[in-house]
C-alpha cells in the first residue's frame, strides 16, 4: 500500500476506501505493512465497521455464493 507507518495522516486520502466487510483469511488474521494486526489497520482510518473471520471450507463459501445468486 506504500505507508511507511500504521497511522491516518501516513495513507493516502486517495487510497480504495472499503468498509463494513468481512475479510476472510487461513487463521483469521490480518497484517498489512505496517499494520501488524486488524485493530492497528482500523485505528488507521480502514475498513470501519469491519471483521476478519477463519476462511471457510470450499462447500461453505460456495453455499454463500449460491445464496448471494438466490441459487
Amino acid at each position: 500500500m506504500g505507508i511507511d507507518e500504521c497511522d491516518a495522516s501516513d495513507v493516502d486520502p486517495h487510497m480504495f476506501q472499503t468498509f463494513d466487510d468481512t475479510l476472510y483469511s487461513q487463521g483469521g488474521t490480518f497484517a498489512n505493512g505496517p499494520c501488524a494486526s486488524f485493530q492497528a489497520w482500523q485505528q488507521a482510518g480502514q475498513d470501519r465497521m469491519s471483521a476478519v473471520k477463519v476462511l471457510p471450507p470450499p462447500s461453505q463459501i460456495v453455499a454463500m455464493g449460491a445464496a448471494v445468486l438466490g441459487m
